[in-house]
């Protein structure tokens, strides 16, 4: 698992270079009905048993992984916005390319 000494030198080069992050957030349902519901019968669900040993648990693997990775884009140092990526994707890109767009 990543850790924020991991990366924090890193995270301080790319601020300091003006890179900015964006975050995309989906509710623990949506990771269901969009990662393992479809993905039930093809190959991916035999290659992420490694995550878990059955579908409940490679889903809460994803949740947690997700948890994690929202607590470290919490500590970068860059520019940065977290967009919940339920709605309109147009509003997802319109609040990136503001991010983006700001000086």
């Amino acid at each position: 698992m990543v850790k924020w000494s991991d990366i924090e030198a890193f995270d301080q080069r790319l601020a300091a270079l003006g890179c900015k992050l964006i975050f995309l957030e989906a509710t623990p349902s949506a990771l269901w009905e969009r990662g393992i519901e479809p993905r039930v019968n093809e190959q991916f669900m035999q290659y992420a048993r490694k995550f878990g040993e059955n579908h409940e648990a490679i889903h809460n693997y994803f949740v947690r992984e997700q948890a994690t990775l929202a607590g470290l884009f919490s500590r970068s140092a860059m520019p940065k916005l977290l967009v919940n990526n339920e709605g309109d994707p147009k509003t997802a890109l319109d609040a990136a390319f503001g991010l983006w767009n700001d000086a």
